[in-house]
């Protein structure tokens, strides 16, 4: 018996050693990763640039441009794992690409830009998956995984979060004996008068703390529930910290008699106070970080997990053909989009009209009302006043003969009222039963200038069908679009003011829908080829 033999006399070797990446394809499959993306990206350049476009404008995604660069960095410095991971090319992958690439053309038809952006990079990390395989993939998943975070998303947590951020002021008011009146975001205390604005929603914070987060835990940890841990506090500390921090620049004004943080050094202080957040989360975070012993025999376990053997490469044929596969069923969504603009020849004309008022009500009437909503690219418009017994309403039409990305109906850009002339007091959903229409749902909100209440009740028509839902609306864009290829897409709003509150305003907007319903059952645009 010999040393290097075990128990049936069979010879033991020791595993070969993993080739170098150069002799296990990786050269080729680099290359044609590498092209492929970049084809991707340049056939949907301009998804691709309407993400740096927000990520130029936007405080709240200025990260934007970080992102692409740490992903990268990341798998640099695991390059020494994922290496000698063989490409192994899943064919198979093509069909989900396609699959992808129809759900981006589903999007982009019906004008949802976010959609569209989070297709874009889901063909890319797909194509990753196509041409390197699965094994690769998932040695890289968390740097692939974090460019979700290049995708603008998340401002429609913005309202929600103004309101915490003023409910927790108020009651840290109130729990230190400062009295405070509130008027919807609006705080009047002995000193001075607040307004709890977007910039307090503390919803940069809260991007960014996330972004953040998930790179620590993804670096420092290696256990999963270190890591969601982790994830966790930096989603619930960014909250609560920006309500700590509202509520001292409110106390800063205060005590100071309204000299100190009432302009933009209340900002400067709120980016030092997150930047002290932060470094106090990370400080937590760090007493739960895995021993050295551990961490190192983690990342042995890690590195032996992945390494494997590859006696040849793949055949550089089969890496250009999965490439080529890759780009042309990536490419397909825009594909149909570019058919689909072939076969549109135009629409011919039309004409947008409001109807003429009915018992008792006298108009559309020329209407000189400050009040005017900000709809970005619209086709046409209207604007006019109708005088009853009850009193006056407004009526305003914002209409969209074409949609496309940065001239949509639905859009986070587009303003029902003028934000720095009128207060924001209350938005919310309402129904309005009218006698031979019924049950009619609006989407209300409640504005002030002075001692004014003015309320606003506004809805969408899309090729004859109406709805308040904003999801609904471009549903039904989508549909039109795939069925008579124009939707053709209207905004209505009507106002109303009451000197007294919004109660009298809302009897005025009934009485007059209850008399004019052609607002709602006839159709404003004629020779487009939609009716209700």
């Amino acid at each position: 018996m010999t040393a290097d033999s075990d128990s049936t006399g069979e010879a033991m070797t020791a595993p070969p050693a993993a080739v170098p990446a150069a002799n296990n394809g990786w050269r080729v499959a680099g290359a044609v990763t590498v092209v492929a993306v970049a084809a991707i990206v340049a056939i949907y350049w301009p998804t691709f640039l309407s993400m740096v476009e927000i990520w130029w404008r936007s405080d709240t995604f200025a990260h934007g441009f970080l992102i692409i660069p740490i992903s990268l960095y990341m798998i640099w410095t695991r390059w020494d794992t994922i290496r000698h991971v063989p490409p192994a090319p899943n064919y198979w992958v093509v069909p989900i690409l396609l699959a992808a690439s129809a759900g981006w053309f589903l999007a982009f038809t019906a004008d949802v830009v976010v959609l569209t952006q989070l297709g874009l990079i889901v063909l890319l990390q797909l194509a990753v998956v196509s041409i390197l395989g699965w094994r690769t993939a998932w040695a890289m998943a968390f740097p692939l995984a974090y460019l979700w975070f290049a995708v603008p998303v998340g401002e429609e947590l913005q309202e929600p979060m103004i309101d915490f951020t003023a409910d927790f002021t108020v009651a840290a008011l109130n729990l230190t004996g400062v009295p405070v009146f509130r008027e919807a975001r609006y705080l009047t205390l002995p000193t001075g008068n607040w307004e709890v604005a977007e910039a307090c929603s503390g919803i940069r914070y809260l991007i960014a703390s996330l972004a953040l987060g998930c790179l620590y835990a993804y670096l420092t940890y290696r256990a999963l529930w270190r890591r969601l841990l982790f994830i966790a506090l930096a989603l619930v500390v960014p909250v609560l910290a920006n309500g700590m921090r509202a509520y001292g620049i409110v106390m800063i004004g205060h005590l100071s008699d309204m000299k100190l943080a009432t302009g933009v050094d209340h900002i400067v202080y709120g980016w030092v106070f997150f930047g002290v957040v932060m470094l106090l989360l990370f400080m937590l975070g760090s007493l739960w970080r895995e021993p050295a012993e551990e961490e190192a025999r983690a990342a042995e376990r890690d590195r032996i997990e992945h390494q494997r053997v590859s006696t040849h490469a793949t055949k550089p044929g089969l890496l250009l053909g999965i490439g080529l596969a890759t780009v042309i069923a990536a490419g397909a969504g825009q594909g149909l989009v570019n058919a689909f603009a072939a076969m549109d020849s135009g629409h011919g004309d039309y004409a947008l009209t409001l109807p003429q008022a009915q018992a008792g009500w006298q108009g559309p009437l020329d209407s000189d009302d400050p009040w005017q909503p900000d709809f970005v690219g619209a086709t046409d418009g209207r604007r006019a006043q109708y005088a009853g017994p009850p009193g006056q309403v407004e009526v305003r039409l914002a209409h969209y003969r074409q949609e496309g990305q940065g001239a949509e109906l639905i859009n986070a850009l587009n303003q029902v009222w003028d934000r720095e002339s009128w207060r924001r007091l209350g938005e919310s959903r309402h129904t309005v039963s009218i006698d031979g229409v019924g049950d009619f749902a609006v989407l209300e909100a409640v504005i002030g200038r002075g001692g004014t209440q003015r309320v606003i009740w506004y809805w969408y028509d899309i090729s004859g069908r109406d709805t308040a839902n904003p999801m609904v609306a471009k549903l039904y864009g989508l549909l039109a679009k795939v069925t008579v290829g124009h939707p053709g897409g209207t905004f209505i709003a009507v106002a109303a003011d009451g000197e007294e509150g919004a109660a009298p305003a809302r009897e005025t907007l009934q009485a007059f829908l209850a008399a004019n319903t052609a607002l709602i059952t006839e159709d404003f645009v004629s020779g487009a080829g939609s009716a209700k």
